[in-house]
């Protein structure tokens, strides 16, 4: 009989124990729990900790709150319809006000279902607004209207797009070619401008210079007086006089102090043999 009651203690013990154990739930930093009993989601949501359920008829699903990263691609047509390859990560967060709600209307796959079709939607209809060459130079711009677009889809289902970054974009070889022909004739013009504004500078230093000489032979010709000229002559003159001279022609040399010329004296003539 106590044997009896001894067993029926120690079952009902291990029955408390194994009760106390199937109520406690532990949620992790960063997620609520939803509890689910018999299948209905409860009003109240479960925070990180230690908590307790109704144990054997309570289930408790996990919902992270916190900032998530989903990856994709996806292909695109721009304005001047090529098309583009484009990789990207979007930042999201679900609402914790509209976790309940998430979960009764889409479920624990709220990513494939709603967010990943959402955010290949927003992107193909933004980058159909630029031109091929405007998705290169003006990323940011695009991802904030992507983020933007893509908010007014999925915010009905509490989830919030925190940052969208373009990783990758692709484009067909035929543009990468087109491309490529383009920046070598860009480069070729800018080339040809600098040699031409080069020569022309050249041109414009040689008429200055010229100029400049000009000037310089006019104030010289403005100065020059018969003392000038006298003064030139000596200058140039090697202190030698001519060795021959012919006829009448003698050699004339303007001497300093005012005179005028001295010709040197005439040479006699032999007299005639008998």
């Amino acid at each position: 009989m106590k044997k009896g009651i001894l067993i029926g203690f120690a079952a009902i013990f291990v029955l408390a124990i194994v009760t106390v154990f199937a109520s406690a739930t532990t949620v992790n930093a960063g997620e609520v729990g939803v509890i689910r009993r018999f299948g209905r989601i409860q009003p109240q949501l479960l925070t990180e900790g230690l908590n307790w359920t109704a144990p054997f008829i309570d289930q408790v699903t996990r919902v992270d709150v916190r900032v998530q990263k989903s990856e994709l691609s996806t292909s695109a047509a721009s304005r001047d319809l090529q098309d583009v390859a484009i990789a990207f990560a979007v930042n999201y967060q679900i609402d914790v006000n509209q976790v309940l709600y998430l979960q009764r209307t889409v479920g624990t796959a709220y990513e494939s279902i709603v967010l990943q079709p959402a955010i290949q939607e927003a992107v193909k209809s933004v980058t159909a607004r630029y031109s091929s060459e405007e998705i290169v130079t003006r990323r940011a711009e695009i991802s904030a209207s992507i983020v933007q677009e893509l908010q007014a889809s999925v915010g009905e289902f509490g989830i919030i797009i925190r940052e969208l970054n373009i990783i990758d974009l692709g484009f067909s070889a035929e543009f990468n070619a087109a491309i490529e022909a383009r920046n070598i004739a860009e480069m070729d013009v800018l080339r040809a401008q600098q040699e031409l504004a080069r020569t022309e500078v050249e041109a414009l230093q040689r008429i200055v210079e010229a100029e400049a000489e000009a000037e310089v032979m006019r104030l010289q010709n403005l100065e020059i007086t018969p003392e000038v000229l006298q003064k030139m002559w000596i200058e140039a003159w090697n202190g030698q006089l001519p060795q021959v001279t012919s006829g009448d022609m003698s050699m004339m040399m303007p001497l300093a102090g005012g005179m005028d010329f001295m010709a040197p004296a005439a040479v006699p003539t032999p007299p005639a043999a008998e």
